[in-house]
């Protein structure tokens, strides 16, 4: 007979927890209020709660009770700041690739 020690609820839950985060991260639509949804499964599964402050707290900040959020004020800079880290990363591959065929033994040759 199975008993509830050996079931280990806790761990099923934790794993439910972290594969909905896992999923709410990697999605490609991110509401704010997603962010709320594995905390639930973690804090049943959680044995101490120390750890859970911090996501608790990033959380409560992404959704505000008036409704509105905090990616309402940083959508503008943030887009502008991934296209630009885009466009120098683009560059830097452009870069890197012309010194590659530069210095490549292939090309010495000739």
């Amino acid at each position: 007979m199975l008993r509830l020690e050996e079931a280990r609820p806790r761990v099923a839950l934790l794993g439910a927890g972290l594969a909905l985060a896992a999923t709410v991260a990697l999605a490609p639509v991110f509401h704010p209020w997603y962010a709320t949804w594995p905390l639930v499964l973690l804090a049943v599964s959680a044995r101490r709660t120390t750890w859970f402050l911090v996501p608790c707290a990033v959380a409560s900040f992404l959704t505000l009770p008036d409704g509105t959020n905090l990616a309402r004020s940083t959508k503008a800079p943030g887009a502008i700041v991934v296209t630009a880290l885009l466009v120098g990363l683009a560059v830097w591959a452009v870069r890197a690739a012309r010194s590659r065929r530069a210095t490549s033994p292939a090309t010495a040759r000739s």
